[in-house]
């Protein structure tokens, strides 16, 4: 009658040393895990040096790592984790990460200055194998020569499913500025959400949503831009051969310099774009980071020889880039638009047809816009070319009545507003049904 007491006994000891050997354990494949991730760290980033130290309970690791980029500038990067090992499946291990920047090692001419707070990453290990990440940054400031970006309370959650794909990432950054000789960039009010369901060659894949409260952009060229609860939606639709992306983009307000826009609207398609051909490309274009050319020459010719191992199987497969709708809403009406690109047969292309290659695109444009928004706009772009008598509401109000005659615009049974179909094709012109020929459009420009 002693054995069953005994028996218990001796399992509840094995049950404890189990237990207790589960934090340790842990701690092994924490090891394990964080040495495989040094592994697959960027050719462009090294680890200088390395030391973990396993307890029992907990564990701690500190690297140093040297991340040289294109222009030869050195960062030295420093990571601290403190990693608790959990009690799996009851309890996770939780890795606290900080990452840390020192700047104070970069020389001139492409000194990088400026100071950023640590890096904080959280990451749950689960029982199933599933990543949880928590990010935050609460603050960043660099300056490089002329180039200048800041942006504060960066926080934000990264989920890899056991496959190792990113299942899920939220991120959120409340402002963002940057500025360079091109001009300056502000942001507001950012938030991204994604959730990715395939992966081509390190190009994630599946759904987004990324909202903006204001973004302005300010550039010597063309002025001031400012889109105002803008919204990017982007979706994947599954197939096995074919890559297909839509985006969904809105934007409450836009203005142009001193032109405003409200309710816009923008309905883009990428279709039929295979995916062996674009994984290929990509992965050829990741090793241009690796190579040394010797002459802008050489270059041409490795991009010249992607071109022809992949980029012509993937035309061949007919493409289409389809803008189905781009919409707004001016002080004089609304404004209808639609473009579609693409290829339809397309012929065999050697290198030294290449050239011929553009001849091959399809070109479909519709317009439908109220005749006061096509002065404006015309009066807009050709500002800089013509004199100011010849960009006069006047003046150009009677070239869009010329061409009204010719066929070129059609006034809508209004009278409000213009409409025109145009489609390029085989080097032909047609214009709402009429074939334009050469000569002709080089008669149009003239009279301009």
């Amino acid at each position: 009658m002693m054995k069953k007491p005994r028996i218990f006994l001796i399992f509840s000891i094995f049950l404890l040393i189990i237990s207790g050997l589960i934090p340790y354990i842990t701690g092994i494949k924490a090891e394990e895990q964080f040495t495989l991730i040094s592994m697959q760290l960027p050719d462009n980033l090294k680890i200088v040096n390395s030391n973990y130290q396993r307890g029992w309970l907990n564990s701690t690791a500190e690297s140093t790592l040297l991340l040289r980029e294109a222009n030869d500038t050195v960062q030295t990067i420093t990571l601290t984790h403190q990693i608790e090992h959990g009690f799996l499946p009851l309890k996770p291990a939780v890795i606290y990460t900080y990452i840390q920047a020192d700047l104070s090692n970069n020389t001139p001419p492409n000194q990088l200055t400026g100071q950023a707070s640590p890096f904080f990453i959280r990451t749950e290990l689960q029982a199933n194998g599933d990543v949880n990440n928590t990010l935050n940054m609460e603050r960043l400031r660099l300056q490089q020569a002329d180039n200048a970006m800041q942006w504060q309370g960066l926080t934000g959650e990264v989920n890899l499913s056991q496959t190792g794909h990113l299942a899920s990432t939220t991120l959120k950054l409340p402002a963002l500025h940057s500025q360079s000789k091109l001009g300056e960039l502000t942001i507001q009010d950012l938030q991204l959400q994604a959730t990715v369901e395939e992966s081509i060659a390190h190009l994630l894949l599946g759904h987004g949503h990324l909202q903006i409260g204001t973004l302005t952009l300010t550039n010597p060229f063309i002025g001031k831009i400012q889109l105002s609860e803008l919204t990017i939606n982007s979706y994947n639709v599954p197939n096995d051969t074919y890559l297909n992306l839509q985006f969904l983009i809105t934007s409450k307000q836009l203005q142009l310099n001193t032109h405003n826009y409200q309710n816009v609207k923008i309905v883009l398609d990428l279709n039929q774009i295979h995916k062996e051909s674009l994984q290929n490309i990509i992965v050829q274009l990741n090793q241009l980071q690796n190579l040394q050319f010797t002459s802008p020459t050489q270059l041409n010719f490795w991009l010249l020889g992607i071109m022809m191992r992949d980029g012509i199987p993937l035309l061949k497969h007919n493409p289409t880039v389809n803008i189905s709708e781009l919409s707004a809403l001016t002080d004089a009406g609304t404004v209808n638009a639609q473009l579609k690109v693409h290829i339809d047969n397309l012929p065999s292309v050697s290198i030294f047809t290449l050239n011929t290659l553009p001849t091959n695109f399809i070109y479909e444009f519709s317009l439908e816009a109220p005749k006061p928004f096509l002065n404006k706009l015309i009066q807009t772009i050709t500002y800089y070319w013509l004199t100011p008598e010849a960009v006069s509401a006047t003046i150009i109000e009677a070239r869009l009545q010329h061409w009204e005659k010719q066929g070129l615009l059609i006034a809508t049974q209004t009278n409000q507003q213009y409409k025109t179909e145009i489609t390029w094709k085989n080097n032909r012109l047609n214009v709402n049904g009429q074939n334009i020929p050469t000569q002709r459009v080089e008669t149009i420009e003239k009279n301009y």
